[in-house]
């Protein structure tokens, strides 16, 4: 997925090792798929919440209003729509 922005990922287990003690998981949203050429993902997507912006090495912070100006792929589209809608609680 060169050149398109993306959400964090990582493999089963991995994001409680990436939350840090600022962060807190609030609610897990649909299970999205997405498939790419001739890939298939399933995308289980986490609402974070942090107590103030910190930096996180590689990642940069978006408003949500800004998310659907930058060129994400469709999977991840899906998860700004998700937010958009408020579908995660």
């Amino acid at each position: 997925m060169a050149d398109l922005y993306e959400f964090p990922y990582f493999d089963k287990g991995e994001l409680k090792e990436w939350v840090t003690k600022e962060m807190r998981i609030i609610a897990v949203l649909d299970c999205i798929e997405h498939s790419f050429t001739r890939f298939r993902a399933l995308l289980y997507p986490h609402l974070i919440q942090c107590e103030k912006e910190i930096a996180v090495v590689g990642y940069n912070w978006f408003p949500l209003n800004q998310l659907r100006t930058l060129p994400f792929s469709s999977g991840h589209r899906k998860i700004i729509g998700f937010l958009e809608a408020g579908r995660f609680f």
